[in-house]
């Protein structure tokens, strides 16, 4: 559960790394 929620908190300060999270975590939208 630490993977998703760590994921979330660096979306917004990492766009570039936020492409690579979606593919990266199935369930993310």
């Amino acid at each position: 559960m630490v993977g998703p929620a760590f994921t979330l908190r660096y979306m917004p300060a990492r766009e570039d790394l936020n492409k690579l999270e979606v593919f990266r975590d199935p369930e993310h939208p």
